[in-house]
């Protein structure tokens, strides 16, 4: 890879427990990037969480939208045809 990724890589801080000094011998870029894989592993697990929180919304919501929407139109023209028309 060219010099500049090297050196960008090099310089990362991924966070405080993750950080790699530039200093530090053992700082290969093997190092680094299982660190950048590492915390990009980490996101992802994130990511897939919020995934299946956003797929439990959306399931309840096929259900229970369309049920609402029952349950209103009955409600509905139940008491419209019960209301007395004053023509």
């Amino acid at each position: 890879m060219g010099g500049v990724l090297s050196m960008q890589l090099n310089t990362v801080s991924l966070d405080s427990a993750t950080a790699i000094p530039q200093s530090c011998p053992a700082a290969s870029s093997t190092a680094v990037m299982a660190a950048v894989v590492n915390r990009l592993q980490q996101q992802t697990y994130y990511e897939s969480e919020g995934r299946r929180t956003a797929r439990r919304i959306d399931q309840l919501s096929r259900r229970l939208f369309p049920a609402a929407f029952l349950a209103f139109n009955v409600a509905y023209w139940t008491v419209y045809a019960a209301v007395d028309d004053p023509r």
